[in-house]
């Protein structure tokens, strides 16, 4: 019983996220996105802007609030040997804006450990986009995953996060989602760059 009313609250709010994603923010494939999105503050932005429509594909990938270098280095690396032209555009969900009452300094400890995470990629074709309006575009660990646009900004991708599980132990949860994360990132971009050098 309480796992069938989860799962009908969690089904809920992936169709009001898929509702406000296509009729608010123009997120669908086929279209070209619009970016900066509109009704959406970039609180801070480590590296460029991703160049989105300027002749380079560029891939969104939502990190959520996992900053964490070892879930993600397998996916990351993928994407940057898809192509030496792909941009890699990392949307970190924190709430720099309304510090916690009960830890006023959290967002900005969370967001300087998100340079640090940044800073190990060590490639200028990777920027770090962070705000605490993401989750109302691409959710959280529930939602998108990533979207990817080709060279003239047209959306090409959006694929939604794989279910991820958690666990008593970090190792345990480490083990899990970078494997799920790195696949679900390496199928989309197989299909994109199909003759890509290994």
């Amino acid at each position: 019983m309480w796992w069938e009313e989860q799962r009908r609250e969690k089904e809920a709010r992936r169709l009001q996220l898929l509702y406000f994603q296509q009729r608010r923010f123009g997120l669908k494939e086929g279209m070209v996105l619009r970016f900066p999105l509109p009704y959406i503050t970039v609180d801070r932005i480590v590296g460029v802007l991703p160049p989105v429509g300027r002749g380079v594909p560029v891939l969104f990938l939502n990190i959520s609030w996992i900053a964490e270098h070892e879930v993600w280095e397998p996916a990351i690396s993928e994407a940057l040997k898809a192509s030496p032209h792909l941009h890699i555009a990392l949307l970190y969900s924190v709430d720099l804006r309304r510090p916690n009452p009960k830890d006023p300094k959290e967002g900005e400890r969370l967001f300087k450990h998100a340079v640090e995470f940044w800073r190990k990629l060590s490639s200028s074709r990777i920027s770090l986009l962070a705000s605490s309006d993401w989750y109302k575009v691409v959710g959280h660990t529930e939602g998108i995953l990533l979207i990817l646009c080709d060279e003239r900004g047209i959306i090409r991708k959006i694929e939604q996060y794989p279910e991820l599980k958690f666990f008593p132990y970090w190792a345990e949860e480490v083990a899990d989602w970078r494997q799920k994360l790195h696949r679900a990132v390496k199928k989309v971009l197989d299909e994109f760059f199909p003759k890509r050098p290994q």
